[in-house]
C-alpha cells in the first residue's frame, strides 16, 4: 500500500470524522486563492459555525470582511450540497480569530555559533581543585572548538 492510499483509509474511519471535515475544509479553503489560503493556519467546525485560525491581525483582518465571508460560506455550503458523503456540515457563520501557535525551525547541531570567540584559549590554569582544574581544561578546550 501506498502512504497516500494508507492517509485515505485512515481519513475515512468514521471514529476520524473531525479529521476528514479538517481535511476537506483545508481543500476548500485553498480554493480562496494562493494570497488569501496563505493567511490560513487551520480551521474546524462546531455548531454550525466554522472557525478559521490566522496568526497576524492583518490576516485577521483581511479575511474578516463580509464578502470574504460570504464567499467561504457559500463555497462551503455548495461543496456539501454535492458531495453527500462529505464529513462537513452546513454553516451558518464564519468566526476568524488569532492563534498563538507558531511555527518553529529545527536547529541543526552542526551549526557554527553565532557570536566570534574572542578568547585564544591561551591563561594559565592556576587551580588547586582538580574538578575546578578540570572544568577550565574542558572551557579551554571549547573555547579551541569554536575558534
Amino acid at each position: 500500500m501506498r502512504s497516500f492510499e494508507i492517509i485515505n483509509h485512515i481519513i475515512n474511519d468514521p471514529k476520524y470524522k473531525n479529521l476528514k471535515a479538517a481535511k476537506e475544509a483545508r481543500n476548500l479553503l485553498n480554493l480562496l486563492g494562493a494570497a488569501k489560503s496563505k493567511l490560513i493556519k487551520f480551521s474546524y467546525q462546531k455548531d454550525g459555525i466554522l472557525f478559521i485560525a490566522v496568526t497576524h491581525p492583518l490576516a485577521k483582518f483581511e479575511l474578516n470582511h463580509d464578502s470574504i465571508k460570504f464567499q467561504i460560506k457559500n463555497l462551503l455550503n455548495t461543496y456539501i450540497s454535492n458531495n453527500p458523503n462529505s464529513a462537513l456540515q452546513p454553516i451558518n457563520s464564519v468566526v476568524i480569530f488569532i492563534t498563538k501557535l507558531k511555527n518553529f525551525q529545527e536547529v541543526s547541531p552542526q551549526q557554527k555559533p553565532i557570536f566570534i570567540e574572542r578568547s585564544d584559549g591561551l591563561f594559565k590554569n592556576s587551580a588547586k581543585d582538580e574538578q575546578i582544574y578540570a572544568l577550565f581544561e574542558k572551557l579551554r578546550e571549547s573555547i579551541n572548538a569554536n575558534r
